[in-house]
């Protein structure tokens, strides 16, 4: 009897994956550009190490600038992943320059690697304390990012475009909906 073939192969490189629970979960799903993009470089310190140092994920955020976060937004995106169960930070950071400075973190929906007293390690299922987060709604926005999103007023008036077209320019604040 002939063997079935598998229908898809393990990737042959380093891989994170994300359970569909919290894929659907309000946690996930609030998570905006710049969070989603912290959590995408500390994935791929995760995998550097093979899985094997969760809960000692060393970034800096001179990284996570170079993974496209703003470094006005690096507290307040980390501040909110911590709210809302996807992040805790193992230690903060102490500013300064090399290995030992940097902030230590870990991926809750990750299994975590744990070493006991006698220098045993292991590597206990993943906390997921995002399950546990009901005010992810309140948290959507944070305080901290409202003064860099500065609201303008619809304005139209004719003018001119680039290109020299004459029309009507219209310029949105953001969340207002409009057409042109």
């Amino acid at each position: 009897m002939k063997k079935k073939k598998p229908l898809y192969r393990t990737p042959q490189e380093s891989w994170s994956w994300h359970t569909t629970a919290l894929k659907q979960s309000e946690a996930w799903r609030s998570t905006g550009i710049h969070e989603r993009r912290i959590l995408d470089r500390l994935e791929i310190e995760h995998e550097r190490h093979a899985g094997a140092e969760n809960s000692n994920l060393g970034v800096s955020w001179g990284q996570f600038v170079e993974h496209d976060v703003p470094r006005k937004i690096v507290e307040a995106a980390l501040d909110r992943l911590v709210a809302v169960g996807l992040l805790e930070i193992i230690r903060q950071g102490t500013g300064g320059r090399g290995a030992a400075h940097v902030a230590r973190y870990r991926l809750t929906y990750l299994p975590a690697k744990s070493v006991d007293e006698d220098g045993a390690i292991s590597y206990p299922d993943a906390t997921n304390e995002w399950r546990e987060a009901p005010h992810v709604r309140k948290l959507r926005f944070p305080a901290r990012w409202n003064g860099s999103l500065k609201k303008q007023k619809p304005r139209g008036d004719v003018g001119t475009n680039s290109r020299g077209d004459v029309g009507t320019n219209l310029r949105l604040s953001r969340g207002d909906v409009g057409t042109n």
